[in-house]
């Protein structure tokens, strides 16, 4: 009962998303970064990282279960706190937040929320649903595998500009993201501190992700 009640309650979906969205950062996002920084090594390197994330077999899969349950749940809550925001318009609590009192990156979270999951769609298709052998893994006549997958994917203009602008739209997302975690739990002692970490933390894994762009474009 009392758990029903929390989740029923705008401050509990809140927090939920909160929540689930730090772990997402910490459990998935950089990690996944870290793993993609392979690509500055080259093919060998990045392939081999690869093949070593496949050995784990069952437990992979657990893990990529587990965050698509989390992604399912983030985003399920965060659709629901938007329309259950929507609904209060014009009530005395919809008054108090002013736009020019919040941030860009605060009052963007749904839209930005939006691209990153028809992103992560894209992503999925170019990368992990794509066959991983020739053609679509040649380059330059070489077979370098994912490696070789990535860099045809990342050859086509479209997909270039379309993958370095989410990663900008990461970034504003993730810049409120954290400092929401602490201001949800009423942590509001640090809110200084944490908004500056928030924002720096956003600006690294975005610069992280455009120089592998960059890089492996040269």
């Amino acid at each position: 009962m009392i758990l029903r009640s929390y989740l029923s309650s705008s401050l509990g979906k809140k927090q939920l998303i909160a929540l689930t969205g730090l772990v997402l950062i910490l459990a998935f996002l950089i990690p996944h970064l870290i793993g993609n920084l392979f690509l500055l090594a080259g093919p060998s390197a990045f392939n081999g990282y690869v093949e070593h994330l496949h050995s784990f077999g069952l437990l992979l899969r657990f893990l990529e279960t587990g965050f698509v349950l989390l992604f399912v749940v983030h985003i399920t809550l965060s659709l629901m706190v938007v329309i259950q925001n929507r609904r209060a318009r014009g009530t005395s609590y919809h008054r108090a937040l002013i736009p020019g009192n919040r941030s860009f990156a605060a009052r963007s979270m749904p839209y930005t929320g939006v691209v990153l999951l028809v992103f992560l769609f894209v992503h999925l298709h170019d990368f992990t649903f794509a066959s991983h052998l020739p053609p679509a893994s040649l380059w330059n006549g070489v077979d370098l595998g994912l490696y070789g997958v990535v860099r045809n994917t990342l050859a086509n203009p479209i997909r270039l500009i379309g993958y370095g602008f989410v990663i900008i739209i990461l970034g504003i997302h993730l810049s409120h993201a954290i400092q929401s975690v602490f201001q949800t739990f009423g942590l509001r002692r640090w809110v200084r501190e944490m908004t500056i970490l928030s924002y720096a933390t956003g600006a690294l894994i975005s610069l992280g992700f455009l120089s592998i762009l960059v890089v492996v474009c040269l």
